[in-house]
């Protein structure tokens, strides 16, 4: 899958209307939930294409990747967990408590945003990510806690899923 492998610096080329229109018109989502319940027609996605948009322009992290990331964690934006939490990455929810340690955002903006800024241009695709930073950028490469393994979703070898998800298939999931 071309997605799998591509750099989540690659701008895509979309609009926010455009995104918009892809939730609304194909996936067919028209309302966000008003509760912790999502109806048929509801996503928590609905009409959040500025901030996917937004967010790509300042941190230089792909929209198009960090929507497809957030379809795939979170269930289109309709799972129990992005419901509670407004959290559409599955921000800290480990897998042996994912409710309890989930991250929790006062909205779904705020989460993309966090995805954007904390997780991925900071976090996945920064090469001196948890290290003490050195001359060589290269001298801080895959030091004890650090999550760069290449800026692309990727699988267990490399990539983001290398530290990302314990599911060993999810760099394809999510690229799909």
């Amino acid at each position: 899958n071309f997605y799998q492998f591509l750099s989540h610096r690659a701008s895509s080329s979309y609009t926010a209307a455009d995104i918009n229109r892809y939730v609304s018109n194909y996936l067919g989502y028209t309302r966000k939930p008003s509760g912790t319940s999502a109806g048929n027609d509801e996503s928590l996605l609905y009409q959040e294409g500025n901030a996917f948009i937004r967010y790509q322009n300042q941190y230089g992290v792909n929209a198009l990747m960090m929507l497809s990331l957030a379809i795939n964690e979170s269930s289109f934006g309709r799972s129990d967990l992005a419901l509670k939490t407004n959290n559409l990455f599955s921000h800290a929810a480990f897998d042996i408590d994912p409710d309890g340690n989930a991250a929790r955002y006062k909205s779904v903006s705020a989460s993309i945003h966090a995805h954007a800024k904390v997780y991925i241009s900071n976090g996945y695709l920064d090469p001196c990510d948890q290290s003490t930073r050195t001359d060589d950028p290269k001298a801080c490469r895959n030091a004890s806690g650090n999550r760069y393994f290449g800026g692309f979703f990727g699988d267990k070898s490399g990539g983001m899923n290398v530290r990302y998800a314990s599911d060993p298939y999810w760099g394809e999931k999510a690229a799909a």
